[in-house]
């Protein structure tokens, strides 16, 4: 039911602002609607960047380290709450941040392991703590790597890698791509949906 709380005039009772329902130990804030979560947030304040409007949720850090973490727990399978993943971040110097998800393996006792950063220059590192490009993908185990899949079974399909550059003031594509398991390099395209002219075809005999 609604739960009540001080306001302005006194102790008031508002379940279009705070509502608890104690058969599924469900809340609601800012609206009613409870069955979907054990917490519901409800309202229109979108993110402004200019600070007026600081979004549904915020999350502040007291620490000087300007350290915190959103930590998921699962205690079904253990005697003891065990800490499964995370999502953290550190401060760069005195207002930057970055963003580091983190994750652990099945039997592993230890806290999670960092997977994937979000630096404070937006570069985005999997495997690494330290990217210096826009995406890095590191690892240090055979058989490791990216894998770009087309899974449309229609036939035709092909699964291209567009390199795209602005530097004429024109965007102008090298599409690198798997055309039905032959290699396909192609140049001259302008737009995404113009892959642009052949250059070099190697079929699968090579």
């Amino acid at each position: 039911g609604a739960v009540p709380f001080i306001g302005a005039n006194g102790l008031v009772s508002q379940d279009t602002d705070f509502f608890w329902d104690i058969g599924r130990s469900n809340m609601a804030l800012g609206g009613s609607d409870y069955t979907n979560a054990r917490l519901t947030l409800t309202g229109d304040n979108s993110y402004s960047a200019d600070g007026s409007n600081n979004g549904m949720l915020q999350l502040r850090q007291t620490d000087a380290a300007g350290e915190g973490a959103i930590v998921f727990i699962n205690s079904g399978v253990q005697s003891t709450y065990n800490d499964i993943a995370r999502i953290s971040t550190t401060l760069t110097g005195s207002n930057g941040g970055n963003i580091i998800f983190g994750t652990k393996y099945d039997g592993s006792t230890d806290t999670p392991t960092e997977r994937m950063r979000i630096t404070s220059t937006g570069n985005v590192g999997i495997g690494t703590s330290t990217p210096i490009m826009r995406l890095v993908v590191e690892s240090n185990t055979v058989n490791e790597g990216v894998i770009i899949s087309n899974t449309d079974t229609t036939g035709g399909a092909s699964v291209p890698l567009f390199l795209s550059s602005m530097s004429s003031g024109t965007s102008t594509n090298v599409n690198i791509e798997n055309l039905d398991g032959s290699f396909a390099l192609r140049t001259g395209a302008t737009t995404l949906s113009d892959y642009g002219l052949m250059r070099m075809l190697v079929n699968t005999l090579g």
